[in-house]
């Protein structure tokens, strides 16, 4: 009712408008899952009862929930909506008016360069490096308690439903692909792409360097969410239902590569004044620059502090221990590279650091990590 009341409006006051409706729930539900015929059924009786020019949300999922909803709204068109990814096959099924939108997820930030990936390969299901998500072979299903964004907290959890594991057609994890480094990641057809884009956007002489800068966030250039934060904890799905997923200590250790490549490129442009043709979607001074390597040195000190949670899992005490001391000393050395970086920064550029910016730096190191590790040391002496 509240749906028709809205198209009524619509229709009188912008009449050639398209007019797309959000049901709930609107995420990768696969509603063919033996778990979900509460959530088929629901879209199936909205669908049936808002008029046919509207559209229904779907937010982005593998092939097989995008087609299950198809099949649940019949014959009228859809609204897939997501955070845009290089798998326009996921979503075209070929004829029709869908609609595709790309919207930039709270995590990811906003970037033209992604914006642009987001562009090329949602809208071309031939572009070159462009796969399929599917749901994942090995995990199909996870069993969540069925809930969306329409249900009050109480109600959660009373029945089971199930959320699809998220895989590529390559036969990847789409967890284990996001945590890659960016060349493994992207591949050499997306990264060819990537480099005729950022040429276009932001000029020969800036655009390796702003690739290298873009290429540590926690999101690719063309959108594939990244479902961990620099905070660097383990993130669930939140709203969607979706399960934890925990990043190995080896998986960290990969990110830190691309960390140290951020640094060093955002400095060169800061400190040489390279050109950038248009806007970037960062600052460019040198509090970024050190905020940079900040973020470089947590992840070294974050390896061994997974290295000694994943020994805890197994019961190796020894071993657990010996990491332990391998991130006290880590954090203790991240610390004298900082305050390295800062000295050598200053010397560059006086008056643009402040010694209270390395301090809330160094402060951070502590803030964030020591925590972590105090909790995991009483672990083990408990054990």
């Amino acid at each position: 009712h509240v749906f028709n009341r809205f198209y009524e409006a619509m229709r009188r006051h912008v009449p050639n408008s398209k007019i797309i409706l959000v049901p709930r729930p609107y995420a990768a539900w696969d509603l063919d899952a033996p778990k979900n015929q509460i959530y088929r059924e629901r879209i199936e009786k909205i669908a049936r009862s808002i008029p046919q020019d509207s559209y229904v949300v779907h937010v982005m999922g593998p092939r097989e929930a995008a087609q299950s909803w198809k099949r649940a709204v019949g014959n009228r068109h859809v609204m897939n909506w997501g955070i845009g990814t290089w798998d326009a096959k996921t979503y075209y099924f070929g004829g029709g008016d869908d609609l595709y939108a790309f919207t930039d997820g709270f995590r990811l930030g906003v970037d033209a360069l992604k914006i642009l990936g987001v562009a090329e390969y949602t809208w071309n299901i031939n572009a070159p490096g462009a796969v399929e998500q599917r749901q994942d072979p090995e995990h199909r299903y996870y069993n969540v308690p069925a809930m969306d964004e329409a249900d009050t907290p109480p109600d959660w959890g009373r029945s089971t439903a199930q959320w699809s594991g998220l895989g590529w057609s390559n036969g990847m994890s789409a967890y284990e692909r996001g945590i890659l480094p960016m060349d493994q990641r992207l591949g050499p057809d997306v990264l060819r792409y990537v480099q005729f884009a950022a040429r276009h956007l932001y000029g020969d002489a800036a655009a390796p360097h702003m690739i290298r800068v873009l290429g540590s966030e926690l999101g690719q250039f063309v959108g594939q969410t990244f479902w961990w934060d620099l905070s660097f904890k383990p993130q669930n799905l939140g709203m969607s239902g979706g399960p934890m997923h925990t990043v190995t200590a080896a998986q960290w250790r990969a990110t830190v590569g691309d960390l140290e490549a951020a640094a060093t490129a955002l400095e060169k442009l800061v400190l040489e004044k390279i050109p950038v043709k248009s806007t970037p979607p960062f600052a460019m001074d040198l509090p970024a620059v050190l905020d940079k390597y900040r973020t470089a040195g947590k992840a070294r000190i974050w390896v061994p502090l997974v290295e000694a949670k994943e020994a805890l899992g197994a019961s190796q005490r020894t071993e657990a221990a010996a990491a332990l001391d391998r991130a006290e000393k880590a954090l203790a050395a991240e610390k004298d590279s900082m305050r390295q970086t800062y000295e050598r920064l200053v010397r560059a550029r006086p008056r643009e650091l402040t010694q209270e910016q390395l301090d809330a730096a160094l402060n951070s190191l502590d803030t964030d990590v020591q925590p972590y590790r105090e909790a995991l040391k009483k672990q083990l002496e408990s054990e």
